[in-house]
């Protein structure tokens, strides 16, 4: 009876409905996975959602030969806030000074966090509260920390730091507003950044990177501010050739840069008490003039000349400002954009801009994706970025293979050769729209004669695969292990015989070719370390089609 019922369970697993089920190797073969490392995870069974009503999680990244966390950045996920606390670059900075990332994988209080609402203040410590509790450090309860938002939770970064200004170590709105000062240069009072707030936030620095795709080129509203807060220091990074969803590489090592400063100034212990930053002990440097020199050169703040200055901490980082914004001057503009199935992808007018479609491979998951220059300028915005008009012709640059694309967030994986798969996370299947929402972004660095080009799209795929043969995940458990082990093989496998996909939910660990292999645990934590690795199989909406297999995770930990 036993070897009848595995016969027909083999069939089954090459034939359904009568169509042979040809198991095609994974998209992700020879590939690291998960590399951008979180150690730990707090989940926070009492506090919901306010996106998606699932219990919040609080991803933890720390340096792993860091002795003690001098403090930590954090973000909500909005959209790019993930792929900038992710960055080498950015990050490279935090493992210098011995600063880690908390990423909350939702919009924990939706648009605002108002830190006025006795229930919304109780939820932001209780993340601070079971980070300590699972890293064992009881000083993380009350660790100053920088908060940084995009887009429409860009003022979280100032909400937590009106929430308890003395950990506030600084603050960053990336793409949001320039607190308490309007697009018309006028000043008025934030809903949950008070006056009385502010008055708390002296000697607090403030930082709100504006893209050119925004107002970037325009943004002279820090002086505005002064006026009203002389003691709060408040730069404006202007960011050429870059959108609304960019990140760039030079983006992310100057905000890492920057923190750093921040928390050589305002945190020089390690700890709480912090140091109050007297604005007039900086620098200023002239804002961003599009293809102009700046009218000024940058001074100490009594010594500057200009009719206009924008603050920044010190000499360095008044250099690095002026490198950055001058980077592109007086260099001609190109436009990259989006090709499919030998298609030019066209500006639609959406919020992201572009829409592209999910055309899959035999294998279900991977489909076309790839960058191309123009030889005419479009309608839509890449015009006015431009400052051209539709129809001129445009000559590209020489170098097409520079052209790389990158995902912001969603589902989904960058392969070579003009291809991309779907590829699940971390942050899961059942979170809110974005697990069937993948955004990214193609991007030109620019060249000697170029400036830079970038521009992003949307793709939307489904969740679930409900259609075809039905499948299931077999996940033996896995084994704890002692802090001397370097890798263990995975061994899930799917009812049907297809390749099954593993993604590391959290602990010190990236995947390749099934086998998890570990990294340097943190010298400045105690006690084992969990691990949770999740197995699924996406199935396929090609024929023959499968369904999507239930995902089966398994958690281990670490000893030592």
């Amino acid at each position: 009876m036993k070897l009848k019922m595995f016969m027909v369970l083999s069939l089954l697993s090459v034939y359904t409905f009568g169509a042979a089920i040809t198991p095609f190797p994974s998209p992700f073969a020879g590939r690291c996975l998960d590399t951008a490392v979180w150690q730990y995870c707090a989940v926070l069974k009492d506090v919901p959602s306010r996106e998606t009503g699932n219990p919040v999680r609080a991803f933890l990244w720390v340096p792993p030969d860091a002795q003690k966390i001098r403090g930590v950045m954090v973000g909500q996920y909005n959209m790019v806030e993930r792929p900038i606390l992710e960055a080498p670059e950015f990050r490279d900075h935090l493992e210098k000074i011995g600063w880690g990332c908390v990423w909350l994988d939702t919009g924990m209080f939706g648009g605002h966090f108002n830190h006025h609402v006795a229930a919304d203040s109780a939820r932001m410590q209780k993340v601070f509260d079971a980070l300590s509790a699972c890293t064992g450090l009881a000083y993380f309860k009350t660790i100053p920390f920088i908060g940084i938002g995009h887009s429409a939770m860009a003022d979280f970064g100032y909400e937590l730091a009106a929430w308890q200004p003395d950990r506030a170590v600084g603050a960053i709105s990336y793409d949001g507003n320039t607190l308490c000062v309007g697009k018309q240069n006028k000043l008025y009072d934030h809903p949950f950044v008070t006056p009385a707030d502010l008055e708390k936030m002296k000697g607090v620095p403030l930082l709100h990177r504006d893209s050119e795709g925004n107002s970037g080129r325009h943004n002279r509203r820090t002086p505005q501010f002064r006026t009203r807060y002389p003691d709060v220091p408040f730069t404006i990074l202007a960011d050429p050739s870059s959108t609304h969803f960019g990140f760039p590489e030079t983006t992310c090592d100057f905000l890492g840069a920057w923190v750093a400063a921040a928390d050589k100034l305002r945190n020089p212990n390690g700890g709480l008490p912090l140091v109050r930053i007297d604005p007039a002990s900086g620098w200023y440097v002239d804002f961003w003039r599009y293809d102009a020199p700046p009218l000024a050169p940058a001074a100490p703040v009594a010594k500057y000349t200009g009719a206009e200055g924008n603050w920044v901490f010190n000499e360095e980082i008044a250099r690095l400002m002026q490198e950055h914004v001058t980077r592109f001057n007086n260099k001609k503009h190109c436009i990259a954009t989006f090709a499919q199935d030998g298609k030019i992808i066209f500006d639609h007018g959406g919020h992201v801009g572009f829409t592209l479609q999910f055309n899959p491979e035999a294998d279900g998951q991977r489909f076309p994706l790839r960058g191309v220059f123009l030889k005419t300028v479009p309608e839509g915005r890449q015009a006015a970025w431009a400052g051209m008009k539709p129809g001129e012709p445009l000559i590209p640059p020489d170098d097409p293979e520079h052209i790389v694309i990158r995902r912001i967030c969603g589902p989904v994986e960058i392969l070579n050769h003009g291809y991309a798969a779907v590829r699940f996370d971390r942050y899961g299947f059942n979170r809110c729209g974005r697990a069937n929402s993948i955004s990214v972004i193609l991007e030109y660095p620019g060249n000697r004669e170029f400036r830079r080009s970038e521009i992003p799209a949307e793709v939307r795929i489904p969740l679930k695969n409900k259609d075809g043969a039905a499948q299931t995940i077999r996940f033996p458990a896995l084994p704890d292990v002692s802090a001397a082990t370097r890798e263990l093989k995975l061994g899930a496998s799917s009812s049907l015989g297809l390749p099954v996909e593993y993604f590391v939910d959290y602990g010190p660990a990236y995947l390749k070719d099934g086998v998890l292999y570990f990294t340097p645990l943190p010298q400045c934590t105690h006690g084992p370390i969990e691990v949770k690795v999740t197995a699924y199989q996406y199935g396929r909406t090609t024929e023959p089609k499968i369904q999507s297999a239930e995902p089966v995770s398994q958690t281990f930990h670490i000893l030592r």
